[in-house]
């Protein structure tokens, strides 16, 4: 039996998720005994509504083990809290998409007014590691971008990756296995618009190289507030916000799994308790853009042999109506979160995203900074006799 616990925290305007997979495992001396073991993940870690909620929750993990972090891009209502939880937590595992080094130098350019996050851009591996409490023990897994080839084989977590540092294929299924029943984690790192030749010619024409983060840092810190006055204006001119990349990621059965399994999912949330026999999958999305006819088919094609599992999406974007689409919800009652802030400026989530989530039969879960609006889901599972 495997007992997967899922939450989504009350932390406003960002993102908090967590999951405990409660499994348990033969005594190493006494194969009669069984050992109960956990397996924590999260996915972002921000908010810029409320700091104090945000902190509020990490601590409530305070010196627990989170075996994986996923994070979905590099936009600080999603990572704010990172250097928080890597302090107040073990983390064993960071993984994050991976950005072109023009993208850091952008990113980093573009908020060089805040100097934590600009340092995180420019050098996100450097960053998480001098934050971490685990120190050089915190392994980094980037993400490729998608380019619609083969993703590799299964990355086993229980094996020590050979260096501190690795790259996968988008697509490469994560997993534990030695799990009492196979779940597994499948990110694909999805790439927006490229801006390698205009970040390219705007550093051309103003003479500057930069090919490392201490490059970028020395010309952000040149005690000369022109050079860096210079540099940002050049920056401003790019298009764009941090939204270029985005991880997404599946958490559910996997596919490999021959037995029938019986799922049994147990919602509750300040206004309704809800328990059905029904598909026990989550499809976060952090701010992917859904929203147009290319993007849906490139979420929806790669992620299509595990969809008749999902039963819970993350809404994109904290509901905004330019990232939602109606077919996420396609599935018969599907629970639809959106995470946004009670008075954030954006107005989030969209009316008209609520009103094609209630058409589509879809079930909108609110989560904000209150304590009430945090979201439990209870998974249990068992293998269906014959």
């Amino acid at each position: 039996m495997l007992f997967v616990k899922r939450i989504f925290h009350p932390v406003g305007q960002g993102g908090f998720f967590t999951e405990e997979l409660r499994y348990h495992t033969a005594h190493k001396k006494n194969s009669k005994k069984r050992t109960r073991e956990v397996f924590r993940v999260a996915y972002d870690c921000g908010s810029v509504t409320s700091k104090v909620a945000l902190e509020k929750q990490i601590n409530t993990f305070e010196n627990k083990i989170f075996d994986v972090l996923f994070i979905s891009h590099f936009d600080t209502d999603h990572i704010n809290g990172l250097k928080y939880l890597l302090t107040k937590c073990v983390v064993e595992k960071v993984v994050l998409p991976a950005i072109g080094h023009d993208e850091q130098i952008r990113l980093a350019v573009m908020y060089s007014n805040n100097k934590e996050f600009s340092s995180f851009c420019a050098d996100p591996a450097g960053y998480i590691r001098r934050a971490s409490r685990n120190g050089e023990g915190t392994k980094i897994i980037f993400v490729k971008p998608y380019t619609g080839e083969g993703s590799g084989e299964e990355l086993d977590l229980d094996e020590e990756p050979s260096s501190s540092i690795t790259t996968i294929d988008s697509g490469r299924i994560i997993k534990k296995k030695n799990l009492s029943l196979p779940w597994v984690y499948i990110p694909f790192n999805f790439e927006g618009e490229n801006r390698a030749a205009e970040v390219a010619k705007t550093l051309g024409s103003m003479g500057v190289s930069i090919k490392t983060g201490q490059d970028l840092k020395n010309y952000l810190d040149d005690p000369n507030p022109k050079v860096k006055d210079d540099i940002i204006k050049a920056f401003k001119k790019i298009k764009g916000g941090p939204n270029t990349n985005s991880l997404t990621l599946y958490s559910g059965p996997d596919l490999d799994e021959q037995r029938q399994i019986c799922w049994l999912v147990n919602i509750e949330s300040k206004n309704f308790f809800h328990s059905c026999s029904r598909n026990p999958a989550c499809i976060y999305l952090g701010d992917y853009d859904a929203g147009g006819g290319r993007k849906w088919r490139q979420l929806y094609e790669n992620f299509e042999s595990y969809w008749h599992y999902v039963g819970t999406i993350q809404i994109p974007h904290h509901g905004a109506k330019k990232n939602f689409n109606e077919k996420l919800c396609d599935n018969t009652s599907m629970f639809c979160v959106i995470a946004s802030g009670l008075d954030n400026r954006y107005k989030h989530p969209h009316p008209d995203t609520l009103k094609s989530i209630l058409n589509s039969k879809g079930m909108p879960i609110l989560v904000n900074e209150s304590d009430h609006s945090i979201c439990h889901f209870e998974i249990r599972s068992w293998v269906r006799q014959k």
